[in-house]
């Protein structure tokens, strides 16, 4: 089942400063996914005649007795005055609505009764996880990482070019940062990459990913729907 956006829309304003949040699953989708999606926002043509503030992390009480999606909407109310949209991360499958019944549905339900009033939830779903998006841009990976791994010694490294097909995106990726590190950056640990692929990575690159597509589609359709304050 597709995300009714349409059901978000009604009345729904939007001042000068674009202000998102993100819900990540762990600490990599917050170091990578805050930079990409401020960058991602930033080049959107509805975002042009706005300024795009940085992605900020939502601060959530996963202990919440009433269970994951309330304690959402509980965070994002409590951030509703700086908040114009959260983004929420889930792993996706090749085919993305095959887990929207699972978590997303479930939650959009919640959000449309206890979550912040005239406030925009989206989703960012790479497929198997996020390092697939993190992986796009062979370039951008051994400028960051160093060019010295060779794909033949990395785990399905025949699939780089198309890391959406790759079974372990995270394992792909530790293998290149493993391989790619100098002595100079062997004590760097592997997630302090993640901010610096995904501030220098072309995003183009990430266009020939059909999950980046729906996200870009999927926000810029919900966008299109706000009034200007």
């Amino acid at each position: 089942m597709r995300m009714r956006l349409g059901s978000f829309w009604r009345h729904r304003v939007i001042g000068p400063e674009l202000n998102a949040f993100l819900m990540g699953e762990g600490p990599t989708d917050y170091a990578f996914l805050t930079v990409l999606l401020e960058r991602a926002l930033g080049e959107l043509p509805i975002c042009r005649k706005l300024s795009v503030a940085p992605v900020q992390r939502l601060q959530v009480n996963v202990g919440d007795p009433l269970g994951r999606h309330r304690a959402i909407c509980n965070a994002a109310r409590e951030a509703a005055s700086s908040l114009s949209v959260l983004f929420v991360h889930y792993d996706g499958s090749a085919v993305v609505e095959r887990e929207s019944g699972k978590y997303w549905d479930p939650l959009c339900r919640e959000w449309q009764e206890f979550g912040p009033a005239d406030r925009l939830l989206l989703r960012v779903v790479p497929v198997r996880e996020m390092e697939s998006w993190a992986l796009a841009d062979r370039q951008t990976l051994q400028s960051v990482v160093g060019a010295s791994w060779n794909a033949k010694e990395i785990f399905e490294g025949g699939k780089i070019e198309h890391p959406e097909d790759l079974s372990d995106p995270k394992r792909t990726l530790r293998d290149i940062i493993a391989a790619g590190r100098t002595k100079r950056r062997a004590r760097r640990d592997p997630h302090d990459y993640l901010p610096l692929i995904a501030e220098r990575m072309n995003l183009r690159s990430l266009e020939r990913l059909s999950s980046f597509r729906l996200w870009q589609h999927e926000t810029e359709s919900a966008l299109a729907g706000l009034k200007p304050d």
